[in-house]
Formats: structure tokens, sequence, C-alpha cells
């Protein structure tokens, strides 16, 4: 009866606020019929009021089910519909759909058993067609998939996080980073969409992607809404739709599509599949070159929920991501969320106890409170309910202090609680027990952890309905999360502290010791610090150590080979033996070096090892608050954790790393003594058992009886099977002890290396690079190995015995070998040495010759020298003629005369020049040395796919291809024929598993080769058709050609190897031939891929965007390269449908894999097409503006080019101009120096491809390798040369961005004049006249303007479109004063830092300088220039203004309502910021992750911006001083001095120091001394062009406010304000008030340009209503103005920008569009200024003749409430207004006033000028 009365109550209440409803009715039954059809067409919010209206008259089950329907829909919480549809259902008459709706309460509340429940009730009482109206089964299922998707739980960061209404929500998408737009368009509606009056929500995107989805319900709609697409055509307009497949598209809704940027993974949301509820969002892999959508798959909770979420836009890096879901917001309303796509595991933990107070059992609702323990953060504040049980959430698993206080208890509980990682969500049982012990009170924490509380689901529902709200909480996450769960345990904890005392836990921790430990922490931390720097140094110098000596073993092992290699021709024995020494002797010492590389390698490695483990154990101890935290969180922890402990109490307990390699090999000796003890032990238990075994043995012997014999059988198997186990475990541990000393005797050795590198001088100034990479030495010391050492090593081997044996030694190093050759008396070895290294540079040199001049002068290699003269020459002289079309142009365009000379270089006795071409060379058909047996990756994908199914064939012929190779290298060392037989028969053996597994594999290798090779022959084909004639006499063409060519030889030579080994019966030989063809065909891919790459250079190597190219190609007797290039997008384009027909017709036949093989080529060549066109477009918009700058050019009057010449800005123009025509000159100079060093490239590349051919057709093995090693070093030269060009680029580009940024200046110059004077300009400067000109000017001919003429010119006169400008005056640049900084000033919540920064503004403090009474400031002004600030910590809820401690200044920045930043100091130079970073590091862990930020103009930049900054702009100043200058106020002065009549006045500069003033006007004209405010003292200044006065001088605010009050009061002045200067400048309040007024205080607020498509208070035009695309790359945004809604486009920062983009608006769409000129503040702001002159029924003649007189102010009427009131247009700022004003009370219309509009309402000025800065 109770809560019938309470309900009865509420509807009371609401039923009052509702009593206007009723007046629209006649009578109640017409209301509840109104009511029941609203409820009916499930329009449930704006049936609510009515049915909350029924129920507080009749509170029945009809209206409980009711209003708990419309309850459910309006309210974000969904839970408030319970106790309705519950009452409702009590009711066995009642609706059943009250049972439905019940069940979408449960469900939304994430109760999906419950809510089964119910559907499953009202599906029995329901009809089948009232169960399908509802969806029934589809919330089945969604309840179902809610069960399932539980498990997979993950947690969003969310960046931000708005609300909005559901049919704007699109409006809150920021696409900035996404790119495209988001429309709601009736472009692509159905009969049917327009029907059930569906527009499509549509994500446009980029122009680089032609596919479009949009969801529609079809032309018939019998499966709800589908997805569908269509794709851009190329000639303009979309295809017809086509729906995606059913993997998509499910029997429910689907919509919101979004194909991300890459154009592979595709979203959309649907109430199908696996729904948990409502639309879930899901996504898949899409393919556009077969139209593919892959399994899709739910992004699962806290993306979804049981609400709708919706549309998933994700960023261009996968990095952010958009969505909006309604699963907290109002009825009506959604939120749009921008979270990081990167989802996170759940690591919540929910806590379900009881509580008990067994001191006062009433006293049991107590408040718990949760803190954690390693942050002191509070985490939240719970109260036990009234059946004393609590839920708590935990953010995730650690320590946690539980405080817990009942109400009739003064004393204050605490106890600590360790919470488990989960690895599901579920709830942890706990019961707190309040209990006295000993007569003391005592809590008691008991963790059942590994139980489950009752009513288990309900408590974790609840939690994950709160929890699917996630708030703005990316400051809340860590850089990582826990990687290991530990198990959970049942604990009993008895913890409690006295509130008396103090508030930490670990109150069994004394002062003392915690002092102790932190100097502990300290000392450790430094030794550490100290050890890490050690090893980096160290590390660096091993690992340049080992790169030097893998060099030297290099070097001293080829020296051993070529001896060698040239013995064979050696016939003197003498000499030769001398020769076999020296060689032993080279081979010993490559052999010593690639040791001491291998240790020194390891070495670097284990240092680098040491160093991780280093910075760990640092993070680990800077972490430690108490030396309790030394808890290892995993088992990887443990031991460094214990070494910690051990190391704080002795922190000389710190090992070097000769120390630890020495433990290591004691250890593994110690290892290695066991092993062998234990082998021996071994031992003996088998000579014992084989003693057994034998006496065994004769008791066999002797007996008689079968079942005696079979038992002695039986233990003699017994006893032999354990001998041979024992056997085995003796050899292992044999193996075991051999490898323990090899590895004891390789850390011996590392120690002795380190050992003698920390003692040794001789690398004391060895040159240190700081990142080598150590696997390429290893590599590389390997390869010098295998492929020297070991190869001559058996050929040396009785040549070193000898030499051992005579007790000579073998250590040689090219340092003792140095000073061999300079001694007088040096030994035979040496000068042979010498000498043969002299001979072998003369052979190598001679063999290069005769190579070049043998193999070059072939005519089948080269084109004759004939042609290639012609062809030079056909060049110079088509070079020439296009300068000279060039030099004829009226344009000037700067053309370099004088070029860098390249010098030539000559590599292997060949001279290469920048001028030459490279020369084609013979390709021959033969097989590539070292040829792999597969390509590591096919340009078909299905080859991949193939070779990767046969891998395991693959790798498989491999290794026995090595054990054949192997084996043939031993034959070589036999010295019989028997050991020969032997081996030939294993190769055998060999060669017939190699020929099996060739077999089985053959048919694959042979289908995959060929398909390559077709392939690349298409492509190469296509490529082939790009040519045009003169194209084909480039060396890239014609060498093309040549590879081309030999590819087909071999594909030849391949099929005959093939068809011989099908006729052929022996398997071995058949794999030979087979492997043979196979060779062949790798190296005719090979030939292919590099044909296929010359032919695509070749195309496009001709083509260049600098000026002066682009300027010859306009020559009629020429293609223009946008011309050439439309042209090769073409041929491109109809390949690519060529191929697209083709696969049509191949799909036709079945045969897929052909089919998809030419989509493949069908999308190369598409592609192709669009990227030449993307080019075509720039080279036409350079060309466009070429032939601009000519007609401009031909425009020039010549009788007015001395006026022209004459003024300022034509002067500050061709400054530029100039500035211009020299970069553009040395962008040449750079470009040919570039094309030089390609060239040479080029040149080089093509010898050494030249000579590698040809060491392929070469039968002498010595002249083999000379070519081969003569190739290999012009690649090393031709590679020096590449990049030498790659870094002319940079500075190529560093020109470019210099020309744009005169080109800036230059429109800065022009933006403020008309068109004649612009173009007028233009065309002197690039005609090449101006020179000429400038000459004839007289020398004495200046520019005799005077700038205060300048200052006082009317505003009205400088009008550009409606808005005022004020003419900028160029004065002398002013160097920025150095202001001194009072350290006091520093700790001031006042402090305001200089304009700009000279010196570093930063200290360290023992002193605690921020508080309440002196907080952080907030917000302070930013100086001007590049500074530098060290940020230590951003939030979102407000701190202790005494958080930050030890150092000064710091600000307070906003970064928007929830964020705030905290930055420390002021810096010029990063590295006076980073040094301070360090300090501040170095202060408390707290602020560990401080760093360092640049800002330039008080805009946050990279740190890699603000080096180009320091690199281009040393020196920041600051900008020239206002006309508000002394001279300009002395001349006031003057001008009032003269004039009798005016007011008399101070100026504000005749005061010094500070003063505040009144403001009570701004004028156009100075006051006359008989004026309307009759008000004195009078003080002036000049800003704008008006004049300002204020009254008084008073040296306090609360002076000035008293006499602001008086006029106010009197009055006189109704918007009297309060002013403040200093020493004669204008500065705010604010800075008066603060520490440092004197600072310099400018506020740049720049200016901006829009397209104003007009402002329409109805009949808004079709073209601005968001359907349209016309207007689609505009932007086009609306903001409520006076008259209505503006519409505007994007804004554009120059007036040269906005006009061309009006210029493309088609004359049909918004014909009076128009250009706006505004400034960011002004236009930010929104503020309209307005003189509202009054309200007049009907106009007078008199009135109508002022009207006409202040024609400019644009006066009109507006009529509200049938009153007309009259205003004047619209200004942006209040100095602008107030000439309006003045000009109206000119006229004698005395009640004009000034008003303002912010956002269209009327606005206090008070509240706008306070805006300002």
């Amino acid at each position: 009866m109770n809560s019938i009365k309470t309900y009865g109550f509420l509807f009371f209440i609401i039923f009052s606020f509702n009593l206007n409803g009723q007046e629209n009715f006649k009578n109640e039954g017409e209301r509840i019929k109104y009511a029941n059809n609203l409820f009916e067409e499930q329009k449930f919010i704006e049936a609510e009021p009515h049915m909350s209206n029924f129920l507080s008259n009749k509170n029945n089950s009809e209206y409980n089910f009711k209003y708990g329907v419309c309850v459910l829909f309006k309210y974000a919480d969904k839970s408030k519909s319970i106790p309705y549809l519950k009452k409702a259902i009590k009711d066995s008459e009642v609706d059943p759909r009250a049972y439905f709706y019940l069940g979408r309460v449960y469900h939304y509340n994430y109760l999906f058993q419950d809510a089964l429940n119910q559907y499953k009730k009202y599906k029995s009482l329901a009809s089948s067609k009232q169960a399908k109206s509802l969806n029934l089964e589809m919330y089945i299922n969604m309840s179902e998939n809610g069960q399932s998707l539980m498990k997979n739980l993950s947690d969003i960061v969310v960046i931000d996080k708005k609300t909005t209404s559901v049919d704007k929500f699109n409006y809150s998408y920021d696409l900035k980073d996404i790119g495209g737009r988001i429309l709601v368009t009736e472009e692509f509606q159905t009969k049917i969409d327009k029907k059930k009056n569906h527009k499509s929500i549509i994500y446009f995107p980029p122009l680089n992607q032609d596919i479009l989805f949009y969801s529609s319900y079809g032309e018939v709609g019998d499966n709800g809404l589908d997805i569908y697409f269509k794709k851009r055509l190329s000639g303009g307009g979309w295809s017809s739709p086509k729906i995606l497949p059913e993997n998509i598209n499910s029997p429910y809704d689907e919509d919101f599509p979004f194909l991300n940027s890459n154009g592979t993974t595709f979203y959309f949301s649907s109430m199908g599949h696996n729904s948990m509820g409502g639309y879930d969002i899901f996504r898949c892999n899409y393919d556009a070159t077969t139209n593919d959508f892959g399994p899709i798959s739910n992004l699962d909770y806290k993306i979804n929920s049981t609400d709708d979420d919706i549309l998933y836009l994700v960023d261009k890096n996968n990095k952010n991501a958009i969505f909006s879901s309604k699963r907290s917001s109002e009825g009506g309303m959604i939120d749009v969320y921008n979270v990081k796509v990167q989802l996170l595991p759940m690591q919540n933990i929910i806590i379900s106890g009881s509580f008990k107070n067994s001191i006062l059992a009433e006293d049991f609702q107590a408040n718990i409170k949760v803190q954690d323990v390693r942050t002191n953060k509070l985490i939240g504040s719970y109260n036990v309910d009234k059946e004393s049980n609590y839920n708590i959430l935990l953010p995730n698993s650690g320590k946690y202090k539980f405080i817990v206080e009942t109400p009739k208890s003064e004393k204050i509980h605490a106890g600590l609680v360790e919470a488990p990682p989960q690895t599901e969500l579920k709830a942890l049982k706990q019961e707190i027990e309040l209990v006295k012990i000993n007569g003391e009170e005592k809590l008691i924490i008991k963790d059942y952890f590994d139980q489950s509380p009752e009513n288990e689901a309900v408590i974790i529902a609840n939690l994950l309905k709160e929890m699917s709200n996630p708030k703005i909480n990316i400051d809340q996450y860590p850089d990582s999360i826990l990687d290991k769960m530990v198990e959970s345990q049942s604990e009993e904890l008895v913890i409690d502290t006295d509130p008396s005392q103090e508030s930490n836990l670990e109150n069994d921790t004394s002062e003392n010791e915690i002092i102790n430990f932190s100097e502990q922490k300290d000392q450790l931390l430094n030794v550490k610090n100290e050890r890490l720097n050690d090893l980096k140094e160290q590390s660096i110098l091993v690992s340049n150590i080992a790169k030097l000596k893998s060099e030297e073993s290099i070097i001293n092992a080829q020296k051993a080979d070529d001896i060698l290699l040239e013995l064979e021709s050696e016939d003197n024995d003498s000499i030769k033996n001398i020769q076999l020494k020296l060689a032993a002797k080279f081979n010993a010492t490559s052999k010593r070096l690639s040791q001491e590389v291998s240790n020194a390698v390891a070495i670097s490695k284990r240092m680098n090892e040491e160093i991780i483990l280093k910075e760990k154990e640092i993070l680990i101890i800077q972490e430690l608050e108490v030396q309790e935290d030394l808890v290892a969180d995993n088992n990887q922890e443990v031991e460094i954790i214990e070494s910690i402990k051990v190391q704080l109490s002795d922190p000389s307990n710190e090992k070097s790393t000769v120390e630890i390699i020495q433990q290591q090999s004691r250890e593994k000796d110690e290892k290695a003594k066991d092993l062998l003890e234990n082998a021996e032990e071994i031992k003996s238990e088998k000579q014992a058992l084989q003693s057994q075994l034998k006496e065994e043995k004769l008791i066999l012997s002797s007996t008689k009886k079968r079942k005696k014999i079979d038992e002695q059988n039986s233990k003699i198997n017994e006893l032999e099977s354990k001998i041979s186990n024992l056997e085995s475990d003796v050899e292992d541990k044999i193996s075991q002890y051999d490898e323990l000393v090899l590895e004891k005797k390789q850390l011996e050795d590392q120690a002795k290396d380190l050992q003698e590198i920390k003692v040794s001088q001789k690398y004391k100034d060895i040159p240190l690079e700081s990142d080598l990479d150590l696997e390429d030495i290893e590599i590389e010391n390997e390869s010098t190995i295998s492929n020297y050492i070991e190869k001559n090593d058996p050929q040396l081997e009785s040549v070193v015995l000898a030499i051992v044996d005579n007790g000579i030694d073998l250590s040689y190093s090219t340092e003792e070998n140095t000073n061999v050759g300079q001694d007088s008396s040096n030994s035979d070895d040496s000068i042979l040495e010498n000498n043969k290294g002299e001979e072998l540079k003369e052979d190598l040199t001679l063999a290069s010759s005769e190579n070049t001049t043998g193999n070059l002068s072939d005519s089948s290699v080269n084109i004759s020298k004939k042609e290639d003269d012609s062809f030079k020459k056909e060049s110079v002289i088509k070079e020439k003629k296009n300068i000279e079309f060039v030099e004829n142009l009226p344009l000037d365009i700067p053309i370099a005369k004088e070029f860098i000379e390249i010098p030539a270089q000559t590599v292997n006795g060949v001279t290469f020049n920048s001028e030459s071409e490279p020369e084609t060379y013979q390709v021959v058909a033969e097989v590539d040395k070292e040829v792999v047996f597969v390509q590591n990756k096919y340009e078909n994908q299905t080859n991949n796919k193939i070779i990767e199914i046969n891998k395991k064939s693959i790798d498989k012929i491999n290794v026995l291809s090595n054990e054949t190779e192997e084996l043939e290298l031993q034959k070589l060392d036999m010295d019989t024929e028997k050991k020969k037989a032997k081996v030939d028969k294993k190769i055998g053996k060999i060669n017939k598993k190699k020929a099996k597994a060739q077999l089985k594999i053959a048919d694959d290798i042979a289908f995959v080769n060929d398909n390559e090779i077709k392939h690349l022959n298409r492509e190469i084909s296509s490529n082939k058709k790009e040519f045009e004639a003169d194209v084909k006499e480039s060396f890239k063409f014609k060498q093309a050609e040549k590879y081309e060519v030999a590819a087909n030889e071999l594909n030849a030579k391949s099929v005959a190897l093939r068809d011989q080994a099908n006729s052929e019966k022996d398997k071995v030989k058949k794999g030979k031939l087979i492997e043979e063809a196979i060779e062949f065909e790798n190296t005719a891919i090979n030939y292919l891929v590099k044909s296929k790459k010359l032919y695509s250079d070749a195309i496009v190597e001709d083509f260049s965007d600098d000026k002066l190219s682009v300027a010859k190609t306009l020559n009629p007797n020429q293609l223009k390269q946008s011309v050439r290039l439309e042209k090769l997008s073409d041929v491109a384009l109809q390949e690519s449908k060529i191929y697209s027909e083709k696969a049509v017709e191949l799909t036709a036949q079945g045969d897929v894999l052909g089919a998809k093989e030419y989509e493949n080529l069908a999308a190369i060549q598409k592609k192709k097409s669009s990227n030449y066109l993307e080019k075509s477009l720039d080279f036409k918009k350079i060309e466009m503006a070429i032939v601009e700058d000519i007609e401009i050019s031909k425009s020039l009057v010549d009788a007015e080019v001395i006026t022209i010449a004459s003024s300022n800005e034509f002067k500050s123009f061709y400054e530029s101009e100039t500035e211009v025509r020299e970069l553009e000159i040395e962008n040449q100079k750079l470009k040919a120096k570039k094309e030089g060093y390609l060239k040479m490239y080029d040149q080089m590349v093509a010898k050494a491809d030249a000579l590698e051919q040809q060491s392929k057709t070469e039968t002498d093995i010595s002249a083999k390798k000379d070519l081969i090693n003569a190739s290999k070093n012009l690649k090393i030269e031709a590679k020096k040369n590449k990049e030498f060009s790659e870094a002319i680029i940079y500075s190529m580009d560093s020109v470019k961005r210099e020309i744009k940024n005169k080109q800036m200046s230059q429109a800065l110059v022009l933006e403020m004049l008309d068109s004649t004077q612009k173009t007028q300009i233009k065309a002197l400067a690039i005609s090449g006249k101006a020179d000429s000109v400038l000459a004839l000017l007289p020398e004495e001919f200046v520019d005799t303007t005077d700038l205060l003429e300048l200052d006082s010119l009317a505003s009205d006169s400088l009008d550009i479109i409606e808005q005022e400008v004020v003419q900028d005056v160029k004065l002398p640049e002013v160097k920025p004063e150095i202001v001194p900084v009072n350290p006091e000033d520093i700790l001031s919540k006042d402090f305001v830092p200089p304009t700009v920064i000279t010196q570093e503004i930063f200290l360290l403090t023992d002193e605690k300088v921020y508080s309440q009474e002196n907080p952080i400031p907030l917000n302070p002004k930013i100086p001007k220039g590049l500074i530098f600030k060290v940020q230590v910590g951003a939030f979102r809820n407000p701190i202790p203004q005494d958080l930050f401690q030890g150092f000064a200044p710091i600000s307070a920045e906003k970064v928007r309502d929830d964020i705030t930043r905290y930055r420390v100091g002021y810096f010029k130079t990063y590295q006076d910021a980073n040094q301070a970073k360090n300090q501040i590091r170095g202060l408390s862990s707290s602020y560990r992750d401080a760093f360092v930020v640049a800002i330039n103009n008080g805009e946050r930049i990279k740190l890699s911006e603000a080096r180009a900054i320091l690199s281009n702009q040393p020196v920041a100043i600051l900008p020239p001083t206002s006309p508000s200058s002394t001279n300009s106020l002395s001349n006031l002065r003057t001008e009032i001095a003269q004039d009798l009549t005016l007011a008399s006045v101070k100026t504000i500069d005749q005061t010094t120091g500070i003063f505040y003033s009144v403001q009570i006007g701004a004028f156009s004209k100075p006051l006359l001394k008989e004026n309307a405010l009759n008000i004195s003292p009078l003080v002036v200044s000049r800003v704008n062009n008006l004049y300002k006065y204020s009254t008084g001088e008073f040296n306090t605010i609360e002076l000035a406010a008293r006499r602001k009050a008086e006029l106010i009061d009197d009055g006189i002045l109704t918007d009297a304000f309060i002013i403040a200067y200093n020493n004669g400048r204008s500065i705010s309040l604010q800075q008066a008030n603060s520490a440092n007024p004197d600072r310099v205080v400018e506020y740049e607020n720049p200016t901006i340009y829009y397209i104003d498509f007009g402002t329409y208070g109805s009949d808004i035009p079709v073209d601005l209503n968001g359907t349209s695309l016309k207007l689609r790359d505009f932007n086009v945004k609306s903001r409520s103005r006076f008259g209505g809604s503006q519409f505007f486009s994007k804004k554009y920062n120059s007036l040269t920008d906005a006009q061309i983009a009006l210029n493309s608006i088609s004359s049909d769409v918004v014909s009076n569009s128009k250009i706006i000129k505004s400034t960011r503040d002004d236009f930010s702001f929104n503020y309209e200024y307005k003189i509202e002159i009054g309200v007049f029924n009907d106009l007078t003649d008199e009135l109508q003749s002022k009207f006409d007189k202040l024609k400019a102010l644009d006066i009109k009427g507006t009529e509200i409430n049938g009153v007309t009131t009259y205003y004047s247009k619209s200004r942006d700022d209040y100095d602008s207004v107030t000439t309006d004003l003045n000009a109206c009370k000119s006229q004698n219309l005395e009640n004009s006033k000034i008003v303002v509009f912010k956002d269209g309402i009327l606005t206090k000025i008070e509240e706008t000028l306070n805006s300002f800065k």
C-alpha cells in the first residue's frame, strides 16, 4: 500500500507539469486514444507524458505496462522500467507484450538468461504473427549470442565522447584523420526507401577509392535493410547498385558500411549474425580485386553493447576509430565515441562481499573506501546495503587498502586486500567483520576468491552494465598490461591501523628505515647507471673491433687465396714453396682473426644483453617506495629481484663483464668435473654389471633344465639391456663434458680478449660507429671462414705442419706486415708478397682493360659508334632548340648557364664521366651463378601459394643437394680409387632420394615457373605498348630488349631439357635434367624481372617537373608532359580492359586460375593508369601556371612601367621574385649534379653487369675470378654515386621549400591590391624588363607617403567585400629586449614569462612553491617564437596544488574541458630543456615519464619541426611595433595643441609606469571641447584609426572601479570599462596585476578567408542542404547568425586560394557566393556587432534621408512579434562598430546604440569584450 501511495505522489508531480497537454484534447477519451496510437506506432518518447498521466489516475496493469515500455525507451537508465513491468505481469490478463518488453529490459541490462525466460513466456502466449512483428526470434538469438560473447571481454581506451541527437550524430564525426565525408542523401533511394523514409547515412570515400557502400531496402524490401555498393565510373557518376553477398547481409537489418582507407577491411552494423543486442558492429577482410568478403567477426564487448552500436570508422593509420552508441543515452540521443582501435584485455576485478559488525550488530551500514596501495589513488567509495552486502569494482589486480567506517563508531579501520589477476570476469567472494580481540577493535578481511557469491549472474550483469558505459579514460591506462595471470588464493588478513597514527599502512616501517632504504636505493641506482654507461661504451668499442678484425681477416684470407690460385702456373719449386709458406701465414692469420671476431661478437652480444638487464633493474629500483615492494611479477623477474635485494645492502657487489664471464667459466668447469665424475661412477656400475653378466652366462652354460634356461636367458637379456643403457649414458655424459670444456675455453678466451681490450692502447684512436649490425659482422666472418679459410686449409695443412715443426710462428698481422715491408732487409716472403700484390693489381687492371676493349667492341653488343654519335647530335640540337624557345617566350624563365663540374672517376682502368650514357652489353643465355631452386617471392600470387604447399619437399631437395656437394668435396682429398668409389656409392644413394623428391614436385615447379614467365612477359608486353619512338633509342630500352631476348632463349633451353627428361627412364638422370631445366627457368625469371624494371624506368626517365623542363615542352613542336602522361594512362587503362575481358572469358570457361591471373594483371594496369593520370594532373597544373604567367606578361602596359616600378609593392614583390629566380637556377644546378651522379651510377652498374655476363662464358678460372671481382668493385663505387645523388635530393627539396616561402610572401604583397595593380606588378616582375626599368628611375626617388597619413586613412576606403581592413605598415625590425627575470617572481602564481625568451627560466628549489594560496598559473601567455618546455603530467581531475615539488615555474594549460597539462620552465634550446628533464626525472620516480615539448608561437609542434626551424631561422624576433608608437602619439599631441576647438587631453605616453583608466569611447575624430560627454580629465590613444578616450589616471584598480561606478550610476555611460597602460602601452588587467607587467604582450590573430554562400532564414538552396555532392570539396558548414543560418566553406589562408576555389564553383550553384575576409578569433567567436537605430513603424522622409546618407551601413528593418527594429550591417569587432555608432550620432540618431549577437542571439557587450585576448 505504501508503495502505491509513493507512486501516486510521484505521478501527481509529473501530472502537474503536463496539465497543458490536456488543453489540446476535447476529453480524456480522445487523449487516451491519441496516446494509444502513439504507443502502437512505437513513438514511446512522445507517448510517455500521456501514459504517466494515465497511470497517476488509474494505477492498473495496462498503464504500468505501457508506461514501463515508454520509460524503457526514453531514459538512459533502462532498469527504471523494471518495477512497472514486473507489476504489470502480476495480472494474468495483461497484454502478453509486457513479458516481451520485460525481456527487453533484462536484455539491455545484460541479464541474458532472465531475458530468454521472458521472451519464451511471451512466445507461449503470443501468436506467430505477433511474435514476428516484434522480431522475437531475433531477440532470442541476440540473448543467446550475448551469453557467449560475454566470454570475450575487452576494454577500450576512450579519447573523447560527445552526446548528440540521433538525427545529427554524423556531424560529430571528426574526419580529418580519416578522409572522405559523411552525407545523408536521397540520391540512391529506391521507391521502398522513400516509402519507409529511409535515407542512408553514406560514408563518401576520398577520390582514391572507387567503390561506395550504402544501405537500402532494395526494390523488393522483403529482407529488411541490406548493404549495396556502387562503383565510381571513369567518366563520372556511379554504376548500377549491387547487393553484397549473404555472408554480409543476414535476414535482419544491416547498415552503416565503411571500407578502410587501404581497402582491405570492411566494417558494418547488423542486427543479425551474432549480435548481442540492437545493431552490433562487425568487420571482415575485403579483396578489391575479386570483390570477396572474408568471414565476419563481432567486435565484442565493449565496442558492442546490448543497444545500437553503429558507424564504426577507422583512421588511415588504423590507430583511432569513431563510432556511435545508444547504450547510455536518453531517448532520441546518442553518444559518439573516439577510441583507440587496439583493444585491451579486461582487467577489472569484481569483489562481492558481506559485512558483519560483531561489536555492535545494528551498526552494519558501513562505508568502504578503496585506495590503490601503489599510487595512493582513491578508487571509489562503496556502501554496505540493507542486506549487509556490498559490491566493489576494482580497475585491475593488485594491492588495495580497504578503509572501513561505520556510522556509530569514531574509529576508522583499514586492511590490505591483494586482488589476483583473472582470466575471466567473475565475482570474488569476500567477508569483512569487525571484532574485539583482547579488548581492541580489529578488522578481519576474509578472501574466499576461489568461491562464487550468491546471485553472481545479477552482480556481474549490473557491473557489466556499468562498465559498458566507458568514460574518457586515455590518461588512466598504463603502457602495458599484465602478461601473465596468477591463480587466486583464499587468505585471511587481520590488519588494522589507528587513525590517530600516520595513514601509511605499512606502519611497522620506521622513518629511519625509510630514510636508510632511500639512501641505499640512490646509491645502488648510481652504481647501476655508471655500470650501464660503461657497458654501452664498451659494447660499441668491442663491436667496432670485431668489424675491424673481420676486415683484416678477409684481406689476409683473400691474399692466401690469390697466392694459391697462382700456384698452378708456377713451375719453379723454390718459389712455389715460398708462396705456400706465405699463403699459410696469411691463412693462419685470417683464422686467428676470425676466432677473435667470433669472441668479440659474442662479448658484444653479451654486453647488449647486460644493457637490457641493467635498464630493467634500474626501472625496477626507480619504482621502489619501500623494500617490501621488491616482489617479482613473474617467474622471469625472480632472479633479478633476488639480486637487487642483495645489492641494496652492498652496492659494491655489482660485477663487471669480465668477472661475470670468469664466474660462468668457473661454473662450466665445475659442471664439467661433475659430469666426468658422474661418467666414472656409471662406468664402475657398468663394470660391476659386466662381471655379473659373465657369471650368469657361466651358470647358463651349465644348466640343463628348460625352465631354468629360460629364467637365465631373461636375466642375461635384462643385464645386457642395462649395460647398453649405461654405455649410452656414459657417451652422453662425455659428450656433455666435451661441450662444457669447449664452452669454458670460449669463455676464457672472451675474458682474456676483453681484458686485453681494456688495457690495450692500440684501439684508443679508432673511429667508432654506434649502429653496427652484429649479425652482418657474423655473416661476413662466417663467409670468410667457409669461402676461404676452410677451403684452403687442406691444401696448406702439410705446409703448416712443416712450419710448426720448424718452430716458426705463423701469427701474422697487417701491422706486422707493414713493419716488415718498411725494413730494408725484407725477407723473401715479404718481397714476394709485396710484388705479388702489385702483380695482382696489374693483372686486374690488364684484365679489365682487355675485357673492356674486347667485349665492348662487338657489334652484337653495342650500337655502332656512328649511330651513337648521330643520336647524341640529334639530342644536342633538340635541346638547343628547346632553350631558344624558352628564351623567346615573353616570360623571364631563369636558365642556368654554368653548372658544377663533376670529376670523372676511374675504376678498374675504365673512366666514367657525367656526360656519357651507359653502354649496352650482350646478355648471355647461360645460368646465373648460384641460381636459387625457387624464387623468394613470385609476382603471381598463385605461385607463392603453390611453393608454400611444396615447401617441405623443396627443403628436402636443398638438404640433399648440400650433402652431395660436401661428398664431392671430400672426394678431392681422397688418394685411392677405392675410397672415391665408396663415396660415389653414397652420392648415388642421395641422388636417388633427391630424384624421388624432385619428381614428386616436378609438375608443380614446372607450372609455377611457366606461369611466372608468362606473367612477366605479359607485363613487359604491356610496358612496350607505352613507348614512343624516341624513347626506344635509350640505353634502358635497348638493354631491356637484350634481357628479354636472353630470357626467352633460356626458356627455350628449359623446354628442350624438360622434353629430354620426359623420355628419360633413369630417375636420377631425369631428376638432374629437371634440376638443370629449373636453373634455366629461374635465370630466365631473373632476366625478365630486370627487363621489366628497365622498360618501366625507360618510360618515365625524361619526365621532370621543374619550371624550365615544363616550359620546354610548351613548344608547339612537342607534346606536353601532361599530354604524354595522359596517353600513357590511356594505354594502361586499355590494357586493363583487355585483361579484364580475358578474365571474364576464362571464368566462363571454368579456368579459375587463369582468370585470377588476368584479374591480377588488370589490377596492375589499372593502378598504373591511375598513377599516370595523377602525375598528368600535377604537370598540367604547372603548365597552366606558366601559360597564365605568359598571358600576364603580355598584358604589361608599357606606358605604366615607370609608375609600377616606383611603387613599394612592386619593389617588395620583385625582391622576392629575384630571390626565386636565383633559387630556381640553384635548383637547376643541383638537378644537373644529381643527374650527373646518376649517369655515372648507371654507367658503372652497366659495366659491372657486362663483366658479370662476360664471366659466364670465360673458361679460364683465374680470368673468371678477375672479372667477378672487377664487377663487385664497380658496384661498390656505383653505390657511392647513387648515395651522392640521393643526398642532393634533400638539398633540392630544401630549395623548393624556400621557393614556396618566397612565393607566399609575394602573394601577401599582392593580396591587398586590386586586380589591375596585381596584374601589372606581376607582369613587370616576370617579363624580364624589370631591371631595365628600375635603372631608369632617379636615385633620389622614394615613396614619401607619411606613416601617419597612411594610419589616418578612412577605413571604408580599404573595404574588401564588406569587411574593414587596416593597412599594414612595415616598420624596421625590433630586436627582442632582454627582460631580466627575478627568481622570486618565478615562484609566484602571477608569474607571466617575457614575450621573447632570451635565456633559460628554470630553477630547482627545496622550497614548497605552489599551494592552494599560491596556485599553479593557469594558461599564462606563451612567449613568441620557438621555445621548449618539460611536460610532467596531464590530468583529467583537479590535482593538489602542491603535487609537484622541487622545480619552478610550472604552468597549467587546459587542453579541453577535462584535460589539463602541466609543463615546467621556458628554454631557448632543446639541450637546456633536455638537461632540465633529466634533473626533474632524477628528483622522483613520479616524474620518470617527463618529456620535452616544443612550442612555436603558442602552438605545439614536433621536435623534428623544431630542429628544422632552428636550422633555418636561428633567431626569433619581435614583430614590428604597432602604429601607436611614441612618434605617432607625439604627432597626436601636436595636432590637439594646434587645434583650440579640441578637448584638452593627455596622451598615454605622458605618464610613466602603470596606471588604470576608465574607457568612455572610441571615435573616428578627436573630441571637441564642447561634447555631449562633458567628462574630464581625458586620456587618449590611437588604435586602428580610432581615437580611444578614457578618464582618470589611477594607481590601483579599486580607484578606477570606483570612478567607473560613478559614471554608470550618474547615467553618463552605461558601458564604461576599466583599461590599463604601462609606459605608453595598452596592457591587459591581468598583466597589470601580474608579477611581470613589463613584458611585451603581442597577440597574433591570423587573417583567414572563406566563401560565404549566403544567410538564409528559410528556403535553403538544395545545394546547401547536405545531400548534394556538388559542393562536397568545400566542406560546407553553417552557423547561426542574426538573419538565419549562414553557410560557409572551409577556411583558406590566402585570398588567392579562396578566389581559385570560388572560380571553380559552377554558375548554377549558389549564385550569390562571395569571399569574406575575417580573422581567426573574430570568426571563432561568431559575434555580430550592430547599431540598433531604433523602432519605427513608418519611415518618414527625414528618417529615410538620414538612412540614405548612411548607405554604407546597409540599414534594414527586422520584424519580430509585429515590431520593426532597424539595424546596421554586422561587424566582426567592437572598434569597427564604434565608428558606425559615431556616424549614426552625426545624423542625430540619438537613440542608436551598440548591440551584439552571439550565434544569432542577443548578448551582453561586457561578456563579448571579456572573450577577446
